[in-house]
């Protein structure tokens, strides 16, 4: 840095009027700085840093390069215009990917776009990889944007492959313009391995270097340097160099030459008189009012160990430019991929192999349940029939189909109707097989109780069919009852590994999970996802709804320096003996006693929702399930 800020020295000793540079960010800013003391015009065409864009400090400043805060809604504008709703975000630390990562949240809270989880990570720290990817993991999306350098990338990739989130057709990377540099990064055998050159699938956006004049370019660069390859960024620099010779004709011509040598200019002087617009080699060059340059956008696709343009966004436009080559994700589709997780049907469909055979097989039984009780109706006279009472036989074997018949109400894609079918067969089903059961048991015991061999009434088939229908009734009006008060209908949802993701609304987004039937069950469980685990849910629960949201730390999280918060959505109580971050920084090992509500709480160690002491959560929550949540 000091370097580049001599250099600036020099400059203004040896009468310059501009300079054009540097590279990164850090030495440019410092370099603008004492530029501006000079009155010393500067272009970069490969700094984005967002603060060189006020101009209270920078006036001198310009660049051929869209800023970052550019690239964040361009990149936003991106995930839109391909139909993606849900994305995980994976940034550096540092001011490169907060920027980025700012300006796109921004830019997709406006497109509706939800960002599933936002991680950040240290480059000087590897122990913030493992916890961000291992968030992004269970976060319920399946595209990632990576705001970082190449070098960041590399070590990040590590991580995700282990997880299997990277180098899989169902997981989606995009990636920032500081992954231009990654090919030649990791083409170095001696430091890098096949594995870290598997980068196929692999997406991030650049600024457009290829405009109209680039033909001509590359035709007169390629003459006089045969062996020489244009490198990234050194467009843009050409295209500073035009735009300062510009700049300072411009200047020339309105002020005079002498001004410009002796860089004494009115206190008036501004960026809107030395910009001038142009068709540059990169395409057209124009600018903001801060100097920023806008351009289109590059979507390049690393595929097979080269780089190809697969798309261009335009600055202005509504869609998407097809490139050069055709679009390749991982696994080589060329169709784009679902944001979300793939669909894991919680139900066997007609088609399918475990459904044909479930089928089958309960076919056969419903066969043999008919065939048996017709060759028990053809011989119901013989006396060893006669004395099982036919009738009974009968509507024991219609119970037996009706609990049947309830598998196939089971197969393909709940709906209300059949949830309730369901119930419905499955009870009366049972009722008819247990009554007729009880009725022969009842008559059996009055016979054989019957000491005094008194003449026994009310023991025929008719008066004991009285008493089945009765239970039936009692059981029909307590099912007409439920299913007026409380219907069941199908719940949206998904296993996402161990956890299931609750689905709110016709067209959920992945924030909360993928859309998908999970059964007819009225209640559901989800884990946050920036990592907790409900152990041992069990198939049956007392609480209906229970919903966590994000885990709190007591204390700031060392790693990125902020805070997170347990909300509890829940009706009906639920007793959490542990809550444990999952970066295992902050662990909350207080007992909570959650009470009914409907409001979402902040359950803290001394908070209104938690029980004022052990001995009183176990007197109030005994006797209920107790939920750990790791």
């Amino acid at each position: 840095m000091s370097a580049a800020v001599d250099n600036v020295f020099v400059a203004n000793r040896t009468g310059a009027v501009g300079i054009i540079g540097e590279m990164s960010s850090s030495p440019t800013t410092a370099m603008a700085l004492s530029a501006s003391q000079f009155q010393l015009w500067q272009c970069s065409g490969s700094v984005t840093d967002p603060d060189l864009s006020d101009k209270s400090n920078v006036p001198f400043f310009m660049r051929t390069i869209p800023s970052d805060t550019f690239q964040g809604r361009m990149l936003a504008r991106f995930v839109h215009l391909v139909q993606w709703h849900t994305v995980a975000l994976l940034f550096s630390s540092d001011s490169y990917g907060t920027n980025l990562m700012s300006t796109f949240t921004d830019e997709a809270a406006k497109r509706n776009i939800t960002i599933a989880t936002s991680q950040s990570f240290s480059s000087t720290d590897p122990r913030t990889h493992a916890p961000a990817i291992a968030a992004i993991k269970t976060a319920g999306t399946r595209v990632v944007m990576f705001f970082g350098t190449a070098d960041q990338f590399v070590a990040l990739a590590r991580e995700a492959r282990a997880v299997s989130i990277l180098g899989s057709d169902e997981w989606t990377w995009v990636g920032s313009d500081g992954l231009s540099g990654l090919l030649p990064l990791v083409a170095d055998k001696s430091r890098y391995s096949n594995a870290d050159r598997d980068l196929d699938g692999l997406l991030y956006a650049f600024p457009v270097e290829q405009g109209a004049a680039y033909a001509a370019f590359q035709t007169r660069f390629a003459a006089k340097y045969p062996t020489a390859m244009i490198h990234r960024y050194a467009v843009l620099y050409r295209d500073c160099l035009f735009a300062m010779a510009r700049g300072i004709m411009k200047l020339a011509g309105r002020l005079s030459p002498a001004t410009v040598l002796k860089r004494s200019y009115p206190s008036s002087i501004s960026l809107a008189d030395f910009l001038d617009p142009f068709d540059g080699t990169s395409g057209v060059v124009t600018y903001d009012a801060n100097g920023d340059r806008l351009g289109d956008y590059a979507i390049v696709n690393v595929y097979g160990g080269k780089e190809e343009t697969v798309f261009t966004l335009p600055v202005n436009g509504t869609k998407l430019v097809p490139g050069s080559a055709a679009l390749k994700f991982y696994g080589g589709s060329s169709t784009i991929p679902s944001d979300v997780p793939k669909y894991r049907l919680g139900y066997p469909t007609w088609t399918s192999a475990t459904g044909i055979v479930v089928m089958a097989l309960t076919a056969i039984m419903i066969v043999v349940v008919v065939l048996t009780n017709l060759y028990l109706a053809l011989n119901q006279h013989e006396s060893s029939v006669k004395h099982m009472a036919m009738p009974f036989l009968t509507q024991i074997s219609v119970g037996f189909v009706l609990l049947l018949s309830t598998v196939f109400l089971s197969i393909d894609v709940p709906t209300v109707g059949t949830c309730h079918a369901q119930a419905w067969t499955f009870v009366l089903g049972f009722e008819l097989v247990i009554s007729a059961v009880a009725a022969k048991t009842w008559r059996i015991w009055r016979v054989f109780d019957n000491a005094k061999l008194r003449k026994l009434a009310h023991l025929n088939n008719g008066r004991l069919f009285l008493g089945c229908l009765a239970i039936m009734a009692v059981q029909i009006v307590i099912m007409v009852v439920w299913t007026a008060l409380a219907p069941v209908r199908p719940r949206k949802g998904v296993w996402v590994d161990d956890h299931f993701v609750r689905v709110r609304g016709r067209q959920p987004r992945s924030r909360d999970g993928l859309a998908g039937r999970v059964g007819c069950v009225q209640w559901r469980v989800a884990p946050a996802r920036v990592g907790a685990r409900v152990q041992d849910a069990p198939r049956a629960l007392a609480v209906p709804r229970i919903r966590v949201d994000s885990l709190h730390c007591a204390k700031r999280d060392p790693v990125r320096d902020r805070a997170r918060a347990v909300h509890v959505h829940f009706q009906g109580r639920v007793c959490a003996r542990q809550l444990v971050d999952p970066v295992g920084d902050c662990p909350l090992r207080r007992r909570f006693c959650l009470r009914v509500s409907d409001r979402s709480h902040r359950a803290q160690p001394g908070g209104r929702s938690a029980c004022a002491s052990a001995a009183a959560a176990d007197a109030q929550c005994r006797g209920r399930r107790v939920w750990r949540l790791v």
